[in-house]
C-alpha cells in the first residue's frame, strides 16, 4: 500500500505535460511534520499540489462507500475531521 505513490509517479511521468502532476502524486502522503512517505518531506518542502491532493484523498476516503456502509454518524463526524485535516495540510 505504501508504494502506490511511487507507482503513480512512474506511470504519470511517462506522459508529456504531467511532470508536475507526477510529483504531486508522488508526495501526496507526505506529512507537514515530516513523518510521511515516501520522501519524508516536511513543511513547505511538500509541493502545494501534493498537499491539495492529500486533502482531496482524505475527503474521498471519508465519503467513500466504505464510510457510507458503516453508518451515517461516521460521515457526520468526518466533516469535522476533514476541516481539521484541510487546515493542517494547506498552510503556508
Amino acid at each position: 500500500m505504501n508504494k502506490h505513490p511511487e507507482y503513480s509517479w512512474s506511470i504519470l511521468r511517462l506522459f508529456a505535460g504531467l511532470d508536475k502532476a507526477s510529483l504531486y502524486a508522488l508526495h501526496h502522503h507526505e506529512s507537514y511534520d515530516g513523518s510521511g512517505y515516501p520522501g519524508g518531506l516536511k513543511g513547505t518542502e511538500i509541493p502545494i499540489g501534493s498537499r491539495i491532493v492529500s486533502v482531496i484523498d482524505a475527503y474521498d476516503a471519508m465519503i467513500s462507500i466504505v464510510a457510507i456502509v458503516k453508518e451515517w454518524r461516521i460521515r457526520t463526524r468526518c466533516s469535522g475531521c476533514f476541516r481539521a485535516v484541510a487546515r493542517s495540510l494547506i498552510r503556508e
